[in-house]
Order: structure tokens, then sequence, then C-alpha cells
């Protein structure tokens, strides 16, 4: 049943030898205290599960309330900190870790991949992080001192701050990546093998005088550079001693060979031998030697092996005599190359153990045939490649080479190489010459024609090089080196003139050529101006046209710009060229992103994986893992038509074995890298749809495609393993950027997606989501394992919700068994099945569980890795565990010092430690590192303004100005202060002249101006709000407009009822319902049908341009289309579920007490079952409901401020500002709560309401604060006070009880008491909807601990919030505020400006404000600065703000002095005189005059008398050496309430009053230092001296030492709340002002002070009036001895109200707690009957004003509000 409680065991399926992997010393050592943490909770999880069991054990099971198992909220997973405890320890992650210690050079830097935008296109990475040592060790800072357990004074309790989780998406492929590196070029030096069967080299027959020019002409240049180049040579290899020669290589001198570095492996000694042998290396001018010929280049390949060429070759010790003669040039030559590589065999012999004797193949025999002769020179020509690879450097080499050159001449492979060899010494003039002398043998020869290109980009000549490359494409479209070259100076930065692609060789007509980038018409492009200004652009476009003819030489069909056919390989390329066609796709996919293509790119990258997957689509990959991994046999790999992908979840060893499972006919490898068996199959049905066809071009007819590298068969499976990972890891993150769109172009795409998923017929393409995002991780972590994909993954998985985790597919791990059988029918494919059919079920994984286990794997493969840190940290954070997480986040600190994320993420956790101080280190050092790094900024304002270090902080005047248009002048309404100025960097007080005030920027509204002056740290704040608040109000832009441009393609008639069908008829059932016609006719259906036609035209007819002055009748309109469609999602919802009760109990507000009980169990069962018919009828508008939230535009959540709802009580905001943030943390809540993919636990239908109340209304209140807390303190007597015989009270505890006195009172004296701790969302409201409640009440709001969600789900018809947040919720799902008209002025509230506006409208029914207002609802995002609070209000008699220090707060004496007094009917307890006549004159006086009036009797003065006693004797022991003569001010709040203004007014009132001290609290204590200071640097040390600090006291001791204060100065910002009632309980009066009228939080003093009674005398309305108060009581004070009680008594205004407040607190109406309880269960009461009558709807008054009463329609025309008297107060 869904009350039932099932206790989860912590999973026994997890292998512990699967994750060795721990972090030794990261944490500090366990005291136990976690333990008996998780102890505890069991306990009170099996005391719950046994309650549910013995009281609620009868009821039925029905079909919604579904039980889900145990849960707990908010990540906190005690298995998986149980996991993490366990893994501490673990040998193999240690052994990673002492390997990164001594082999540091194993540490690689975070590589960063091509950017979007400025100068390369480059994926975007939120943040990478590059390896550092960690800094030196230091001192560790003395250990903060440990302090009392203290109290909140302020009912407000920040929340927790956020997590921030960082993405990283390295370069996992370096191969890869360097493909847009503008310092990368392409050299070639190698010839393809397969040349001869495409390109034949002209017979070009020389003649012995033209050669023994050209080599007489070489032979002088050589041999002058040789011995420099010995020179150079040596000096190099002394340098390189203790680094690989590879390691040294320059960027731009990587090359093709190194792939086969290990061809040729010299030995150690061989670079003094070729010394040696250069040196004794003479010229040979005859020889003995026969004359050998020239013959045609070799078709040969080489035939020995790389150890037959150095290690194993014998030599003759003397060579055969030959004929004498003058030979020669070219035998001269051969002769001499002979001998050299003779000497290079013989070296290497010398230094090996021959084991045979044989001729080595690198020496020519004298008799030698004439194949041998080719096979010798290719054997030679080898040798140079391998010493070319090794050390392309290495002197010999150039010897070597023109020696073979000059042999053969026309060999154009050794010319090739030749010209590399001088690219590398850069000597790029001779590379030019032997390039230009190979195009001379061989005109289309493109190796060379590239090379060129290369060699001319390096001489700066970027035009000639592009030429040459253009050249080279057209030529052999298929030669990747060219084509990477040339895509590679596109993508970049030019300082030179651009030339156009070359004209000549018929590239007029070239599908490459296209005209040069017009940069106004591309997106997100730029580049950095060099020196001269000349830079320019990267050329996308030409990049891309060459990329797209490369592509249609192999493809010859164009695909659409969004959806393509799968394609596979073509026949003509071999294998192991699939690694650069992909990188082409690659390099595509990041073209059309930079030129804001979306869809387009995210086709490339598909493109790129099809190939690999031999033409299976990637939705048809992803249906094939979840069948592998149900052991189901694989689905055709043809099938694009695929419905409900499943969403499969997989642990770390599952993921790196999932190729194996899932492609185990091919072995694990890729079905694209598996030679096809059945070419002409497939070739059939390439031709249908983009394979290539073989006659296209010209050049097709004359070659094969093939790769200038050889590979072998595993380097090519690895080469096409890491760029398959990282084209998922990029098509991962455009998924993720669609899913979350924060930009133009991807709210566009998103649309446009789903548009096209709307009219698709095959399914394709699919639009982004987790089941098909969450596989890319999984392949790309099997082929290419990574820290980074580990990091991301663990990211995503942390944030699923249990629903999801409970429905997802898992693979479970195999018996022991099911091993054995597959080891040992390894190659039986067959046996999958029945392998996969052995596993054990696996149980459900939290995402919490698996995150952490992400977490550990990653840190397997890399100890170091910042990123895993700082996510391991933000994890353990949300799951409680604050020490943990700030080890971790150190960790990552110190191996990156710079990361900012980290930084911040530490910054928060200390700070939530209570360690504000410690906090701002690392928000500054965050800031520093990026200024721009908005959580950064607003963590290190708020740690600031927490110990009042104002440095910086600057100013921002937030005045409130109102024009008087008929007398032409402004007046002031909230801007009281006296002197505005700023603190600059130094702390220094710099005042603000008055002409500098008048320039700032202005808003107006309706007669309302409102000016914001930005400097500082606050100005800073203020503009990070404004862009985010413009930013957000882009979530679901575009949605109407795509559902109407769907409609309008169908019949004429829906063309024209489109507002009643779009949105999935969700406008439709509104207007029915407020009409009660479904059909229409009706005059009032037209009417509501043409009102919702012009909203819903507002929002399709949007331009994008919200930052636009879009005025109509004055006021500014502001549109965030998303937030408008969750509010109407959510006041259809209320009218559902009021419906739903008309039609069941009809207008009946409560139950008769006759009903029987058959009755009542009838309606109660009404609750448990829903019927078909009713879950049609009442269905819930959920966003997926509307055919939108599958579009993305709504899948991501709306984006929210980093400022918090929390802190806008003392940030300087306008009102729109404080309305928008609270609006859009709602929004936020809303969508977690009804978006179908993360709350799928909601019912199809709305919840049923409850039964009519029979005859008590039932009251539940929701909070985490049932504990020792400011909200306990004042209602712990609330929830007993509650009349039973009328009202059913239910309190749900979501924290475990701290067994406080508090905790232990309210859970004795309220009826109902659940401890719902550990209970998931569903659970608690599905018992909130068993237990019936009719008003469910908020106590937390936005404060620390809130469960919102639950409210967000609407269980209940009417919902309030009340106390724990001082300011307005924002959201559809609370409906009241119990407030009183002082803290929250009727002037402020929605429905109250809306009926203004209608009072306003003009005849001909123009709509006054926005097109987005409601009926009683105006449009938070409107540029409106008139109202804040979107809730309607309870407002309270006197005050709203409850207490309970009577009951709860009285002294021993007090105690007993209770006989004096009677209880009256309220329950206010006054002197019986008192009583009497304060009954009689009851019927004529207010509350006020009658307290002002009341005389002291004799009683009275007694205790006045024994009250200054106690005053004097706890004064002398606060301030013992205080004179009695001097005036204590005093104020209790919490230090991040103080502001700089209102500081500076202190100090001008202690230094008015020269015998004053200012009594402040260490709260926290590093606030002192910074307040002294800035008293002395701006009041002097006189006035400094006189501030004074106290530690903060206990609960009992505060509020009693609370009358040793003479007046308590209120902090304007953000008041004093309960401070306040303390301070007036113990008769001590205040000086408040209420500064702003849209800021609560800066009028609940005044609320207070109005209360007592003598309001008028502590409430000020300026900051003049503020000092003048203060300074006058002050100077009022005299003092007399009293013989009598041996004290002093004090006279004088302030000690007449001291007394006043103290004899009158017993009667105050601000202490009677349960006249308090009475009037809120007036209010109640009139909420749930205006929700049954329909009155709380503005939409549905005018059906109802017939039966209205003629005082309802008084009270409703006036105010939408609940206004409630007390009876007492006539």
């Amino acid at each position: 049943m869904f009350f039932q409680q099932q206790q989860q065991q912590p999973p026994q399926y997890l292998d512990s030898t699967s994750f060795d992997h721990h972090l030794l010393g990261a944490l500090p050592p366990s005291n136990g205290n976690n333990i008996q943490q998780q102890q505890q909770q069991q306990q009170q999880q099996q005391q719950n599960q046994h309650y549910f069991r013995s009281v609620n054990e009868p009821v039925a099971h029905n079909s919604w309330m579904v039980s889900t198992a145990y849960n707990q909220y908010y990540h906190n997973d005690p298995a998986a900190f149980a996991y993490f405890q366990q893994e501490l320890l673990s040998p193999r992650l240690q052994a990673a870790m002492l390997k990164q210690q001594h082999h540091p050079q194993l540490q690689h830097s975070g590589t960063s991949l091509p950017r979007r935008g400025n100068q390369e296109i480059l994926l975007e990475q939120p943040l990478s992080y590059q390896r550092q040592p960690p800094p030196q060790p230091q001192q560790p800072p003395p250990p903060p001192p440990q302090q009392q357990q203290q109290y909140l004074p302020s009912i407000m309790v920040p929340p927790q701050s956020p997590t921030l989780a960082t993405y990283y998406f390295e370069g996992s492929d370096g191969w890869v990546n360097h493909y847009y590196d503008p310092n990368r070029q392409y050299l070639s030096p190698r010839a393809q093998a397969d040349l001869q069967l495409y390109q034949s080299a002209p017979s070009l027959q020389l003649d012995g005088q033209r050669y023994t020019q050209d080599l007489h002409s070489m032979g002088t240049f050589r041999q002058q550079q040789q011995q420099q180049m010995v020179q150079q040579y040596s000096t190099q290899q002394q340098q390189q001693q203790q680094q690989h020669p590879l390691h040294q290589t320059p960027p731009h001198q990587r090359h093709h060979h190194q792939q086969q570095q290990n061809t040729f492996q010299l030995q150690n000694n061989l670079p003094t031998q070729q010394q040696d042998l250069l040196q004794n290396t003479q010229p040979v001018v005859g020889s003995q030697y026969p004359s050998f010929g020239i013959d045609q280049p070799s078709q040969h390949q080489l035939r020995d092996s790389v150890s037959g060429l150095v290690g194993s070759t014998a030599f003759p010790s003397q060579l055969p005599p030959q004929p004498s003669g003058l030979a020669s040039p070219r035998t001269m030559a051969t002769q001499h190359l002979n001998q050299i590589m003779s000497s290079i065999a013989a070296s290497s012999t010398l230094s090996s153990a021959p084991h045979h004797q044989q001729s080595s193949p690198l020496v020519l025999h004298p008799y030698a045939s004439a194949e041998y002769r080719e096979e010798w020179r290719e054997n030679v020509l080898q040798y140079a490649h391998g010493l070319y690879a090794q050390s392309p450097q290495n002197p010999l080499l150039l010897t070597v080479l023109h020696s073979l050159h000059d042999t053969f001449p026309r060999h154009l492979p050794t010319l090739l190489l030749l010209a590399c060899v001088y690219y590398t010494h850069q000597d790029y003039q001779q590379s030019l010459r032997f390039n230009h002398l190979i195009l001379k043998y061989d005109p289309n020869y493109v190796e060379a024609m590239s090379n060129i290109g290369t060699t001319l980009r390096s001489l700066g000549r970027k035009s000639e090089a592009e030429r040459w490359w253009y050249q080279a494409v057209q030529l052999r479209p298929g030669y990747w080196d060219a084509v990477e070259n040339l895509v590679g100076v596109l993508c970049s930065s030019s300082t030179e003139k651009i030339a156009p692609p070359p004209s000549a060789a018929g590239m007029e007509d070239h599908p490459m050529t296209s005209p040069t980038l017009d940069t106004k018409n591309t997106n997100d492009i730029s580049s950095t101006p060099t020196e001269n200004g000349n830079t320019v652009p990267p050329r996308y476009k030409e990049a891309l046209a060459v990329c797209e003819y490369v592509e249609q030489h192999f493809f010859n069909s164009r695909s659409s710009t969004t959806y393509h056919q799968p394609i596979r390989l073509p026949p003509e390329l071999p294998v192991h060229q699939l690694p650069r066609l992909q990188n082409l796709f690659y390099a595509k996919g990041n073209l059309k992103y930079a030129l804001g293509d979306v869809l387009g790119a995210r086709m490339e990258y598909e493109k790129g994986l099809d190939l690999v997957f031999d033409g299976m689509s990637w939705g048809s990959v992803v249906q094939h893992l979840a069948m592998a991994c149900m052991g189901k046999t694989s689905m055709n790999h043809n099938s694009d038509s695929i419905s409900g992908i499943p969403l499969i979840l997989l642990q770390p060893d599952q993921a790196i074995r999932i190729t194996q499972i899932a492609f185990s006919s091919t072995g694990g490898v890729l079905p694209g890298l598996v030679p096809n068996k059945s070419t002409t199959t497939h070739s059939n049905k390439h031709e249908s749809h983009g394979s290539s066809t073989a006659n296209t071009h010209h050049h097709r007819r004359h070659h094969r495609n093939t790769n200038t590298n050889q590979a072998s068969s595993p380097n090519i499976t690895q080469q096409s393993n890491q760029t398959t990972s990282t084209i998922m890891l990029t098509l991962a993150k455009l998924f993720q950027d669609i899913m979350n769109p924060s930009t133009p172009a991807l709210v566009a795409a998103a649309a446009k997606l789903a548009q096209i998923e709307t009219k698709s017929n095959h399914g394709y393409p699919y639009s982004p989501s987790l089941s098909l995002l969450l596989p890319l991780y999984y392949l790309s972590l099997a082929l290419h394992p990574s820290p980074s994909t580990a990091n991301n993954l663990g990211i995503i998985l942390s944030n699923l919700p249990s629903t999801m985790t409970a429905t997802a597919i898992r693979l479970s791990s195999p018996t022991a068994e099911a091993v054995s059988m597959m080891n040992n029918n390894n190659n039986n494919n067959s046996n999958l099945s029945t392998l996969q059919q052995q596993l054990p079920a696996a149980p459900p994984l939290s995402g919490t569980m698996l995150a952490m286990q992400y977490y550990m794997y990653g840190l397997q493969l890399d100890p170091r890795h910042p990123h895993l840190y700082t996510n391991l940290g933000s994890l353990l954070k949300d799951m409680g565990h604050l020490n943990e997480a700030v080890a971790m986040y150190e960790k990552a600190v110190e191996y990156n010092p710079r990361f900012d994320v980290a930084l911040a993420n530490l910054g928060n956790a200390i700070k939530d430690m209570g360690r504000v101080q410690d906090s701002i280190q690392w928000y500054r050092r965050a800031v520093q590192v990026n200024p721009d790094f908005v959580d950064a900024v607003c963590g290190l304002i708020n740690a600031l303004g927490g110990v009042c270090d104002w440095r910086g902080r600057g100013y921002v005047s937030l005045s409130t100005k109102k024009f008087d248009h008929s007398k032409s002048k402004t007046v002031l309404l909230g801007d009281g202060e006296l002197e505005t100025g700023m603190v600059d960097d130094y702390g220094q007080w710099i005042p603000l002249p008055q002409q500098k005030q008048q320039q700032q920027h202005h808003h107006h509204y309706d007669g309302i101006l409102i000016e914001n002056k930005n400097h500082g740290w606050m100005g800073r704040l203020v503009e990070i709000v404004n862009q985010q608040l413009n930013e957000g109000s882009m979530w679901g832009q575009g949605l109407i407009k795509q559902q109407q441009q769907q409609l309008l393609l169908l019949q004429e008639d829906k063309k024209k009822n489109w507002p009643r069908i779009v949105l999935n008829g969700l406008i439709h059932r509104m207007i029915s319902l407020l009409t009660g016609n479904g059909n229409g006719g009706t005059s009032i259906y037209n009417e509501q049908t043409s009102l919702w036609y012009q909203r819903l035209t507002f929002y399709a007819h949007n331009n994008n341009n919200n930052n636009s002055d879009d005025k109509k009748d004055g006021n500014y309109h502001h549109r965030n289309e998303g937030g408008w469609l969750i509010r109407l999602i959510e006041r259809l919802t209320r009218r559902i579920q009021r419906q739903w009760y008309l039609d069941t109990f009809g207008m009946t507000i409560q139950e008769e007490p006759s009903s029987t009980a058959s009755l009542l169990l009838t309606r109660h069962h009404r609750i448990t079952q829903v019927t078909p018919d009713e879950m049609k009828k009442y269905a819930r508008p959920l966003l997926s409901s509307t055919k939108v939230e599958s579009s993305n535009m709504l899948q991501s959540p709306p984006p929210v401020p980093t400022v918090l709802p929390f802190h806008t009580f003392t940030y300087p905001l306008t009102p729109r500002q404080v309305r928008l943030i609270s609006h859009r943390n709602a929004l936020r809540i809303s969508h977690a709560t009804l978006s179908s993919t993360s709350s799928s636990w909601l019912p199809s239908h709305v919840y049923p309401p409850p039964p009519p109340p029979h005859p008590r209304l039932k009251i539940g209140y929701v909070s985490s604060d049932f504990n020792n807390h400011p909200l306990s303190h004042l209602m712990q007597s609330v929830f007993g006070f509650h009349d039973r015989t009328r009202y059913e009270v239910y309190c749900y505890a979501t924290t475990p009880s701290d067994q406080s006195p508090y905790r232990h009172k309210i859970e004795r004296e309220t009826e109902h008491f659940l401890d719902v701790t550990q209970w998931s969302n569903q659970q608690i409201v599905d018992r909130i909807l068993f237990d019936g409640i009719h008003i469910l009440v908020n106590l937390n709001g936005y404060t620390k601990g809130a469960r919102n969600e639950i409210f967000a789900a609407r269980p209940c018809p009417v919902q309030c919030s009340f106390m724990g947040f001082a300011g307005t919720l924002g959201g559809g799902w609370c409906d009241w505020i119990i407030a009183d008209p002082v803290v929250c002025p009727p002037s402020t509230v929605s429905c109250d400006q809306w009926r203004r506006d209608q009072q306003r409208q003009t005849s001909n029914n123009t709509i006054i404000g926005s097109l987005g207002d409601l009926e009683g609802d105006l449009d938070p995002e409107s540029l409106r600065e008139d109202f804040v609070y979107m809730e309607k209000f309870i407002y309270m008699p006197h005050s709203y703000f409850v207490n309970d220090h009577k009951q709860g707060f009285r002294e021993e004496e007090d105690e007993n002095e209770k006989h004096e007094y009677d209880d009256d009917d309220t329950g206010s307890m006054t002197t019986q005189p008192q009583q009497k006549k304060l009954k009689q004159e009851s019927n004529d006086l207010t509350p006020t005059v009658m307290l002002a009036n009341m005389t002291v009797s004799s009683n009275d003065s007694a205790l006045w008398k024994k009250e200054e006693q106690k005053r004097w004797k706890m004064r002398k022991e606060v301030f013992p050496d205080l004179p009695e003569d001097v005036v204590i001010f005093a104020n209790f709040n919490q230090l991040y309430k103080l502001d700089p203004s209102t500081f500076r007014l202190w100090l001008r009132i202690l230094a008015r009053v020269p015998n004053s001290i200012l009594w402040l609290l260490r709260f926290p204590p590093a606030g002192e230092q910074h307040l002294r200071r800035f008293a002395t640097d701006w009041a002097g040390p006189q006035v400094s001296s006189r501030v004074v600090f106290t530690d903060v006291a206990p609960k009992h001791i505060h509020i009693h030492r609370g009358r040793v204060a003479d007046v308590f100065l209120d902090t304007p910002e953000c008041n004093a709340h309960t401070t306040a009632a303390d301070i007036l309980w113990s008769g001590t009066p205040i000086v408040t002002w209420p500064k702003y009228e849209h800021k609560m939080c800066s009028r609940v003093g005044a609320s207070i002070a109005y209360a007592t009674g003598y309001g008028q005398e502590m409430v000020v309305q300026d900051e003049a009036s503020y000092e003048e108060k203060a300074v006058s009581w002050a100077q009022s004070i005299s003092y007399t001895y009293d013989p009598m009680v041996q004290t002093k008594s004090g006279q004088g205004a302030l000690m007449d109200l001291r007394q006043r407040l103290f004899l009158s607190r017993e009667s105050s109406r601000l202490f009677d707690t349960q006249r308090w309880t009475r009037n809120l269960e007036t209010g109640y009461n009139e909420a749930w009957r205006r929700w049954v009558l329909g009155y709380e709807f503005e939409d549905y008054l005018p059906s109802q004003s017939t039966t209205m009463s003629e005082q309802d329609q008084i009270q409703l025309a006036a105010s939408g509000c609940i206004w409630i008297s007390d009876p007492d107060d006539t």
C-alpha cells in the first residue's frame, strides 16, 4: 500500500574487486559519527514503518497511490556513502596514485578541443584544466576555535549553498584534434603504395651531361653543410639526452610516418658511429664496382623485416675485385651510396650478436640483378624513413638521401623524403626546390603539391599555399593530407589578404570554389585583430565547401540539411582509411555548428558514427544495445523506425565491456571495421542513398583512394576507436546543448527538430534524450577509457530520479557459471542469449550510487583529475557529508590551483560549515581566475557581507519615486537616506556627488521611477541579475508559434479554431470550465475565445527581442513563453480539481454533523479509488500533454538566477528583480514536478479533492524546522492551541528529531505528528491525500530543507505559505501568504493591482497591462515595478508574526506570580483591574488607545520596581565596568543584515551621544575585526572604542539579557524578526524603519512594533527620523536613586515607553498566541469557503455575482485578499 515503507538494504551485487581505487589520506579520519547517524536513520525508518502498519493497515490498495521503494531525498544515499568509505583503501587506486607520484611525466594536461567562434572551430568545454605541480607545503592555518552551540535569532535560515557540476570534454584524441591547429601542417614523406594504379609518371630520359650538371650543382652545397649539420646535431643530441627524441618534435613537424616509429630501432650508440662515418667517408672518384643502370621506379614492397635490415647481417671481409676504369657519375654515386650503407650495416652488426652469416639488404652486391637493385633501393629508402621517423635532423639522413638521389635521380619518393628532411631543418628553399623537381618529372604528383603548400605556409605565404592545396584536392579529393591542410588554414585567422581558390586547371567551375566568407551572415564568428588590424576571420564557409566537395567524391547524393540515410564505408575505400573519412564528417559537424546549423552539425557527427556501425543509425544502435543487455536477438541493422528507445543504466565495469556484449559477433570490434562479407550486396544499397559511384569524376577512373600509411590492423582499430570516441563525446555535448538550449540557435534547432519529428514517418531524427545520450558516453568509455568521460557520466547520473532508475534497463553482473560458459564457448555467438538469461535480476541502483561509481572509476584512470574530485565533492555535499566534500574540493584545488569551479565549491562548502571568513579566500581566488564566473562573484559578495567586509562593495542606489502628474513633482517613497555614498576597494567611504546621481539609468512604469547606480561588487551583482533574468526569458520561446504553424497545415476548420486546438486543447479546457460549455456558441464562450486568441497571438508573434521597448498603453511587455505555459497549467490544474469537488460534493462547505458513517466512508473511498472515467475527465495537464515537452523546448529546466531568493533580502534590487528571482525558482520547481522526464510518479489525473469537513477542517503543516529552530521557538504552542472541535491538525516533519524540548512539545501537543524524513515526495503526497488535508501550509519557503515539490504536485485545494520565507514564492503552487497589511502592503499584491487596472479599463475593452496577464494574476515577467507578490494574502490583525514568549520564555519569578492573573476567553493574560477596565472600554477604543490609556496599578508598580532591580543586576553582570549613566544601544541581528549606510548611521548616533555604547554580537565572530576597522576609519578611535561585542548566548539567556539594552537599533535593510519579538518581550524599545515597500523583510520590525500598541513611537519613515529618535531617547534618560529598592530608577520618554511595554506585555496582542491562533483559524475558514464557492478565482467572479452576498461583492471588488478582524477590536 502507498503508506507502507520497505527498507532498502545495501546493494550486495557490487563486486568489491571491480573498483579498487581509493584516496588514502584524502579524508580526515572517521570518528564513527556517520555510522551512528545511519543507524539512527534506520531506526527511525523502522519506527515509521511500524507506525504506519499499525495505524493504517485496513486501508485498501488503490490504482494510483503506488508505493515506491525506500528513497533518500536529495541524494542522501547511505549505500553510496558506504561505498565511498569502502573504496578509501583500494589498493588499485593507491597504486595508480603512487604511479603518478613516481612517474610525473605520466601526468597529462587537459587537451583543448577545437573552439567554436573566435579563431578555430572548437568544442565548447565549460572548463579546462592544466596539470600543474602541487604547491609548496605551507604551514596549515590554526584550527578555528571551538564554539558553543548557537541558536539562530533569525527566522530566515538561508538555504544550502549551491553545488556546481563541471563537465569536461577533453581532447581524448590528439590525432583528430590537431586537425584544427593553425600551426599543424601535414607533410607527406611517402608516396602512396599503390601509386602505379592511378598515377603514371612521364617517361623522362636524362642524358649524362644534364645528370652531371645536376650532381655538381648540389654537390658543393652538400659539402658545405655537412660539417655545419654535424655540429648542430651534436649540440641537439646533448640537449636531448634525457628526453625522447619525438617529444622534442614541434607540432608543425609531425608527419604520417610517426605512426610507424618502431619500423627501425637503431642501437643506442648509433649516433656516434654515424659521426665517425661522416668524418671517414670520402667522395669516390674511381670504383672497382661495375656500372649500375637506372631503372624505372620499383613496383615492389620491402621484403625483409626490420630486424633483417639492422640486426642480423654479416659482411664479407673483402669485396671481390672489380674491373678498373673510369666510372660514370651514376656509377660513382652508386658506389658511394653502397659504401655508406656498408659502413652503417657493419656498425649495426658489430653492436649486435649475429646468429648466422648473410649479406645485409642495405648492401648492394657486385653482380646483383636489376630486380635486386630495385629492392636494394627500396631497402635504403625504407632505412632512411626509419631514421627520419626517429631523428629527422640527423645529418646522416641527408647524406644517405643525396647519395640515393644521385644514384636514382628520377626516383620521386626519394625526392619527396629529401624535401621533407630539408623542411625539418627549416631550409624551406631547398624543400621547395626538391618538391618542384618532383613536379617537373610528374606534374600531377599531389604529395609534392601538398608539401609545397605546407612549406609556403611556413614562409607566411598562405595565399599561395591555399592554391597548391586546392589544386591537390582537385586532382585527388581523397588525398587527406591536402584536404586537412586546406581546411586547417581556412579555419584559422589570417593576417594577409585572402586569395580566391586557384582558377587554373579548370578550377573556375570547381564545386569547392566559393566566395569569401561574409561575416555579417555568420553566427558566432569573431577574430582577434592583430597589431596592423588586418586580421581576417576564419572562412568557415569555404572550408565547408571543401569538405562537401570531398564528400561528393565518395557519396554521390546530397542529404537534406537535417536528415540522412545511414551510410557505410564506400567499397573503393580500404578499411584503414575509415578514420580519415570519419575525421571529414567530424570537421563538417564543427563547421556547421560554427555557422549556426546545429541540426546539420548533428547529422554530420552521426554520419561519422554510421561508418563504424556499418550503416546503423544511432537510434538503431541504442536499440541494439538495449536488446543485447536484455539478452535478446539483435535487431535488423538497417532498421530506422524506432519507437520507445529505452533508458539503459550501466555500471562502469559493464560500460567498458559493452562492445563485447553488443558486438559479440565481431569479437567486440565495431562492425564497420570488419571487412564486408558481401561487397556487392552493400554497394547496391549504397548506390540508392549516398554511396560512391565509380564514374562520377574523371579522376576516379584512374585510382583507388588509399591512405599513404599502410598501418597494421590493431593500429587502425585504435585510431578509429579514438576518433569514434571523440565524435561521440562531441555529439553528446550537442545533445546536451539541445536538451538545455541557452542560445537562440539552440532554441531554434530544438523547435525545428520537433517539427521535423512530428512530420517524419521514419522516426528520424530522434529528439535528444537521456536514452540517446547515455549510450554515447558508455561506448565512448568502452572505446577510449577516459576520466573525463566518467566525470560527465557521473554528473548526468547523479541527477536521475528514482522513478527513472527503477524502470531502466540494467545489465547484471554474470554468475560464475555464466562466465565459465562464456569462456568455454568464446566463439559461439548463440550462447550470448543463454548467458544473459543466466544473469541474476539487477536490483535498482540510485543515480547517486551510479555517479559515485563512475567518479571513483575515473579516479582510477587519473588520480589527479580535478574535475572528478570537484564533482565527487559536490555529490558528497548534497548527501550531507561536508567534511568529506571539503576534502575532495581541496584535492581538486591541489591538482589545479586555478580551477574556478573547485575554488567556488570549496568556498560554498566551507561557508556552509559556518566558517564564513575562511571561505572568502577561495571565492577571491575563483574570481581572480575567472572574473566573469557569476557563482564565484555572488558567493564572494555573500561571504563578504556576512562578515561585514565591505571593501570594494560599491553602491547601488534603489530610489523608488512616484510621480504626481497633477502637481508635476516627485514624491519620495522608499529612499530616506541622509547621505549616499560607496565603499571603495580600500574601505573608504566615498560620497556620491549629486550631479552624478542625476546621470544614472532610469526605468519608468506608470509613474514609478527606478534609479540604479551601479558601482563595485554590488553593481556587478545587479548587472549579473539583469543579464540572467533577460537570458532566462528565452526559455520555451517559439512553442506556440511552432504548434500554430503545424495546425495551419491541417484542414480549414482546424485553421480557424487553432486557439482551441493548440497545446493539446489546453485553452479549450480552460474556456469550457469557465463557461460550463464545451461546444461554444454562447456569447461568453465567444468572448473568452477571442480573449485567449489575443493572448496566444501575443506569444506566437514574439519577435525574439525581449530587450526592445515593446510598448502598449504606456506599458512595457516582456515575454517568457515557457513560464506563461507553466502558469497556465497550474491555473488549469486548480480549476479541474475544484470542478471534481463540485461534481462530487456540490458547493458543500462543511458536512452536516448528522451525516452517516457509510456516507463518509463512501466519500473517503473517492480519494483512494479513482475510476477510469474520472481519470479521463479530470486528466492532469502535464507539460508532456501539451505536446511541447518532446520538442526539447521544455525538456530542460528553466534557468534560474545565481542570486537566490533568500539573498534578495539584503541586495539592492528592484521590485521586478525580487519578484522574478523567486518566480524563476518557482518555475524550476514546477518543471521538476510536472515534467514527465523527472516526475513520472505523478498520476495522469489531478489529485482528487478531499471530502468536505465533517465537521473539522483538516490543516497540514509541512516543515523541516520542527526542532531547535526559530520557527519552533515561535510556533511551538500554535499546533496545540488549535481548536480540536473545529480543526484537525497534521504536522509533517521532513527532518529527524533532535530530541530538543521544542520538538518534544510539538510532537506531544499536535494531534497528528508524522516524521516523514525518509519518505520520497510521492510518499508524502500520498499520505497527505490519504489524510484528506484541506489546507496545506508551507513553513519553509525558500529556506534550507524545503520540500516545495510537494506543493508543486498540488495535493490540496488550498495551499499557503507562512513564516519560513519573508517574501513571495512566485509560484502557482502557493495560493495564499499569511501576513499583515504593514509587512506586505496591498499595493504590492498582484490581484489588487489587477483590480486597479480593471477600474482604469477604457470603454472599448482595451486590455490594460500585458497580454501575458491572467485574471487576478499579472504577468510576473512584465517590466512593471508596482507589484511583487503573485499570491493573495490572508491579512492577520495586529501582526502576522506569531511568538510563544508568554508560554515558553518566562522567568521563574514570573511563574510564581501567575496567581495574580486570570485567563480570559481568548487566553490573554491581564491583571484583574485592567481586565475589567479593558472590557468596559472595548466597544469604543482600539487596542492601541486602550494600552496607552492604561493606568499603572500598585501591582504594576511593584512589578516594575522588581524588573528594574533585575535589569540593573544583569547589567552589572554583562558590563561590570560600565558607568551607570552610559546609554546602551544594541542590535542582536546576524551581521549579514548590516550594511555600510546603516553602520554609519549608528556611528553618527554614537558620536552625538558621547555617553553611549553600541552592543553587537559576534555573529559571526569574523565580523568584529572588520566593523572595528570601519568604525575607526569612518568615525575615529574615540567612537570606535565604544563599539562592544559579546558572544551569542543560548536562547533563554539571550531573551532575558535583552533587558540590559536601553534602545534596540533595528537594521533597515533586513529587520530583526524573532530578535525583535525577543527584545520587546524584555521591554526594550526598538527603533525600526520600514525602508522598502517591496521587501517584506525590511518591514517585519514595523509590524511587530505596531502590534504592541506603541508602534507610532518606535516606527520611523526615514533615516533622519531614525537618528533623531535614537538620540532624543538617549538624551531623555535620567536616573534617581531609590533607597527602598536600593537601585536607580530611570525617568524620561524612553523609560516611560519601556515601562509601558513591560507592563502591557501580558495583554499585548503581540504576545497573545491563543488569540493569534483563533484569528488564523478564521482566515483558514474563509480561504476554504472562497475556494469552494469560487470566489478566489477572478475569472469566475462575473458568473458568481448573482449568488454573492452584498458584503462579498463589496469585499471582492475592493481586494482579492482576506482581511481578518479580531472580534475584540471593534
